[in-house]
């Protein structure tokens, strides 16, 4: 085999694998998810997840109510997120995709579209799996970009600090292309 065949067959081979990481890398592969534990402290229209709460301060009795948001998201037409905690510092109250009359909405809705089926339920005691998704897989009603995506409402049982971690991102877009995020960012209850 000459050098011009070898170097011939090694850009095919590059080639084809390249083709093949691109097909399967949906566009949300870069996004993130990010727990804001203090939505009182921003407006959820312009978003910087940057600037978001990474902790707060909580006494037993006190009830939380804590966001999840997605960042840098392109067609978003589906998610998974699982949080976890310490059942026996936190108890899980309730959940919702957003709050209208305190204008906090849910980026699904951004572009006029609805909901087909809101879930957070408890997994196991300590792990909340939350999912929702867009009826239809309209790419013109994907959301883009930065916002939430679910508020979780927490009791804390106890004065000690406890943390939140998410697990299980999963972001599908319109295309059905298939993203498990790695850049997660919990929060702490001191």
């Amino acid at each position: 085999m000459t050098n011009k065949n070898i170097y011939s067959l090694l850009a095919i081979l590059i080639s084809i694998f390249i083709v093949n990481n691109t097909i399967y890398a949906g566009p949300n592969k870069q996004s993130a998810c990010y727990l804001d534990m203090d939505i009182t402290t921003r407006a959820y229209n312009n978003l910087d997840a940057f600037d978001i709460e990474s902790s707060i301060i909580g006494y037993a009795g006190d009830n939380i109510i804590i966001g999840v948001l997605v960042q840098n998201v392109s067609n978003m037409d589906t998610f998974q997120v699982e949080v976890s905690y310490d059942p026996s510092l936190l108890s899980f109250v309730a959940a919702a995709e957003d709050m209208p009359m305190k204008g906090i909405k849910n980026i699904l809705k951004s572009n006029g579209g609805t909901t087909l089926g809101f879930q957070a339920t408890e997994k196991n005691v300590g792990t909340i799996n939350i999912t929702n998704t867009l009826t239809g897989n309209d790419p013109s009603i994907a959301p883009e970009g930065t916002g939430l995506v679910a508020l979780l409402k927490f009791k804390v049982l106890s004065g000690k600090s406890v943390s939140l971690e998410m697990k299980n991102v999963i972001f599908v877009d319109s295309a059905q292309s298939e993203d498990h995020i790695s850049l997660l960012h919990g929060g702490k209850i001191n």
